[in-house]
């Protein structure tokens, strides 16, 4: 089959097609699955705007080329691809007991927009173990 065990896949569902929960108890989630023994790691993320403000939409001033009500897509998309690098078997990898994992430890701090070639996305940061604090950067 035609897929990278490496890769992080997004499974993206259309506007008023999500699950029970969302926008309740969760924006989106990552997970995992196997195939041919090896690790497949994935995103689930509803359609966000559908969930308003409870999952981002208007949280902040948006980038010149977006609208309010589609922050949380960059916000939470960008926090559960950090977390899909970093754990792509959920638990196994980078979890704290207490606050879950990169994303979790930051979820709804700082959220800025940050610069990405041409653009800028609103995004939070992510947790460092380097610096012991949520940052937006590495060195």
């Amino acid at each position: 089959m035609g897929y990278d065990p490496n890769g992080s896949y997004v499974i993206a569902t259309p506007h008023l097609q999500n699950s029970s929960g969302f926008g309740t108890s969760w924006c989106a989630y990552h997970s995992s699955t196997i195939s041919e023994r090896k690790v497949i790691s994935y995103t689930g993320l509803p359609y966000i705007p559908d969930a308003g403000a409870s999952c981002g939409a208007n949280f902040t001033s948006p980038p010149p080329d977006e609208i309010s009500a589609d922050e949380g897509v960059t916000i939470v998309e960008g926090h559960e691809t950090g977390e899909s690098v970093t754990d792509p078997n959920p638990p196994i990898g980078w979890y704290n007991k207490f606050y879950g994992e990169i994303g979790d430890v930051c979820a709804w701090q700082n959220v800025l927009n940050d610069p990405f070639g041409a653009k800028s996305y609103t995004s939070q940061p992510m947790f460092s173990n380097a610096s012991g604090s949520c940052v937006r950067s590495y060195p």
